[in-house]
């Protein structure tokens, strides 16, 4: 199958990098899922090409270095690529991440709430509902 398309997810937790990686490739295989254990890994990444990819996935926390929340508020292609926190973090961070029209997900949530809030953001591209 032609991917459409690349969804990039960064969190320093392998285990989890992996268990996303794993229900993402399920339910969207028309997407290459890639994954990033910093988040200036996926600064980097997003600096080479976004011309691919559809969404970012960022947890907040990932030392050393930049936290997703300021990945979401300051990265220059804010408002062209949508964005998801999807952290443990419970201190009004998600709150923060919807003022820069980012969506949030809880780590605590299962796997369907990620892949409901993943969906809605990838049909929402063509419509740019996430502007």
């Amino acid at each position: 199958m032609s991917k459409v398309g690349s969804v990039l997810f960064a969190d320093d937790c392998e285990t989890l990098r992996e268990f996303v990686k794993i229900i993402l490739n399920e339910e969207i295989p028309e997407y290459n899922i890639e994954t990033f254990e910093s988040g200036e890994k996926l600064l980097s990444r997003l600096e080479k090409n976004i011309e691919d990819v559809k969404l970012v996935i960022v947890d907040n926390q990932m030392p050393p270095g930049i936290s997703g929340i300021d990945i979401i508020k300051y990265h220059k292609y804010k408002g062209k690529i949508p964005f998801i926190l999807y952290t443990s973090d419970d201190n009004g961070i998600g709150e923060e991440a919807v003022k820069h029209n980012a969506s949030y997900v809880k780590k605590s949530s299962d796997e369907t709430e990620l892949l409901t809030i993943v969906k809605e953001a990838l049909n929402a591209i063509g419509k740019r509902q996430f502007l």
